[in-house]
């Protein structure tokens, strides 16, 4: 099979950044894994919106998991990631380098051609803690 090639004369500039499509996976369960991101990007998209971190994480949470129960309609009462905080930032770490890697060594665009968009929450205090002001610097500087 295929993967999709992106045009390199074709770019979409956003947040001093360019990307090669305007398209990509909203923010959810399947964005805070490295080979779903991978898989999106794969199949074209070029911007994602990674699951939201916080304060409050992994079994911290008062949130019963799993967060989504699907029998015949389907209810989310997730806040954020199911990860930790540390694991969310390897996971983006891991995908950000496999895409790296991949556009460069079969030609699919630009190494520099993709974005990775972090959501933090819920409050204020919380974005400001040490652990998402930590998350945050290490995701920038990654």
């Amino acid at each position: 099979r295929k993967f999709y090639h992106a045009d390199p004369t074709k770019t979409i500039p956003l947040f001093g950044e360019k990307m090669e499509t305007p398209c990509g996976p909203a923010a959810g369960p399947h964005t805070q894994l490295a080979q779903n991101i991978i898989a999106a990007y794969l199949t074209g998209s070029r911007f994602f919106e990674v699951k939201t971190v916080q304060i409050l994480d992994g079994e911290d949470l008062p949130v019963s998991k799993p967060c989504i129960a699907a029998a015949d309609e389907c209810y989310n009462v997730e806040w954020s990631t199911e990860l930790r905080v540390p694991q969310a930032y390897d996971e983006y770490v891991k995908a950000w380098f496999v895409l790296k890697l991949l556009s460069k060594e079969f030609e699919l665009g630009d190494p520099n051609g993709f974005i990775f968009n972090m959501s933090v929450g819920y409050d204020l205090a919380g974005i400001q803690s040490p652990k998402i002001d930590r998350y945050i610097n290490e995701m920038q500087n990654a």
